[in-house]
């Protein structure tokens, strides 16, 4: 497991002392930064994320011991995530987008510890705990589905308010 060392956004320490280099994982920064940024999605090749997510997916599989099916369940999961805080008002500022490039690889490959912890954790939990599923009656059908609503709103709300914590923090500790 890693640990981010504070204020060095290039690399992270391990627990054995080891540091991860900046240029570490190149495919899962790559993608993820092309998720968290709209203009990087606009007129992406298929070429050329068909070969980024081939290769994060070894790298996942080598860094993470997963097999092909878990890397790519897990990688989809990441880029999930990636995609969805690019509708966050964070997304438009590079520096923020860096560090959130970070983190989100970060947690993905090595549930490391990072300042974006409790963001990751309301994310984690927001695609545990939704409440989707098979209805009990059609009684309860529109009953069921009121409740359901509600409960995303209220995970979407969580992890949305730990981003908005967090980017407060950032902006707070300096930009670097």
């Amino acid at each position: 497991m890693l640990r981010s060392a504070k204020g060095d956004w290039g690399a992270a320490t391990r627990r054995d002392g080891g540091r991860t280099s900046p240029q570490s994982f190149p495919a899962h920064r790559a993608l993820v930064r092309r998720a968290l940024t709209p203009h990087h999605r606009v007129g992406s090749t298929g070429l050329l994320l068909t070969a980024l997510r081939r290769d994060a997916i070894s790298e996942r599989q080598w860094l993470a011991s997963e097999g092909p099916e878990q890397a790519e369940r897990s990688l989809d999961d990441l880029l999930a995530h990636a995609e969805a805080l690019s509708g966050l008002p964070l997304a438009l500022e590079p520096e923020l987008v860096a560090r959130a490039v970070e983190d989100l690889v970060l947690v993905s490959l090595f549930d490391a510890e990072v300042p974006s912890g409790p963001a990751q954790r309301a994310w984690r939990r927001w695609k545990t705990e939704q409440p989707y599923g098979p209805v009990t009656g059609p009684r309860d059908a529109v009953s069921e589905a009121k409740r359901a609503a509600v409960r995303e709103r209220v995970l979407r709300g969580d992890w949305a308010r730990a981003w908005a914590v967090w980017e407060s923090r950032t902006r707070a500790g300096g930009l670097a």
